[in-house]
């Protein structure tokens, strides 16, 4: 009976020594988890979804002289040039002489229209709205819907020409191919307009700026 007392107290202690092994084994392979305040890069991936983006581009190169800023908007369909937007916005150089950056920001107006925000420091900011046109071809249950799909892309940018359109973006509709909508092709465009990808593009505008001197 005392063996087999014994023995017990034996098996109980090596089924301890075991489980607190195992603890501390458990404890070593763990790691640490923390909450943080999300940072504000945090939010430009969801912001993203929702159609909100902005694009900055350094002008100090514009600082030794006097020189107005002109925004406007070329349509295109399918790489031919349609038309110009019905407006341009000027910042005349008194306004801007200070300033280092332009901004431009997209939001969303409605399925069929999109906002386009140009920002120049405290100088000002004008806003315009640009319509949208529906993807082709989409049919669910027998019947079409309407959609609307549009990415933007950058162009290459370098020297700024006074009194030349320089390209800064595109707005972009998804096209038709192999069974699937697609937006592919270059993350940057060039900015002589020479890339193989717009002429797929059913839609498309570019958004630019030209700076004038003053003399």
């Amino acid at each position: 009976m005392i063996i087999l007392r014994v023995q017990n107290i034996l098996i109980m202690r090596y089924f301890y020594l075991l489980l607190a092994g195992l603890l501390a084994c458990a404890h070593v392979g763990a790691q640490e988890l923390k909450r943080v305040e999300p940072e504000f890069s945090d939010f430009l991936p969801l912001l993203k979804l929702q159609g909100y983006e902005m694009y900055s581009f350094d002008v100090s190169s514009l600082q030794g002289g006097s020189y107005d800023i002109s925004f406007s908007v070329k349509e295109y369909e399918k790489g031919t040039f349609i038309k110009n937007a019905p407006f341009s916005l000027l910042f005349p150089s008194e306004r801007i002489r200070s300033y280092k950056k332009v901004n431009i920001g997209f939001s969303p107006a409605a399925d069929s229209l999109k906002n386009v925000t140009f920002i120049v420091g405290e100088a000002g900011l004008a806003m315009e709205t640009l319509a949208l046109k529906p993807l082709e071809g989409i049919e669910q249950n027998g019947r079409y819907r309407t959609k609307y799909a549009y990415d933007i892309r950058p162009f290459e940018v370098g020297d700024l020409q006074p009194g030349v359109f320089t390209p800064l973006l595109l707005l972009g509709s998804y096209w038709y191919d192999s069974g699937g909508y697609r937006f592919c092709g270059e993350e940057e465009f060039p900015a002589d307009m020479s890339s193989r990808t717009l002429p797929h593009l059913p839609h498309y505008y570019v958004i630019g700026m030209t700076v004038i001197k003053q003399e």
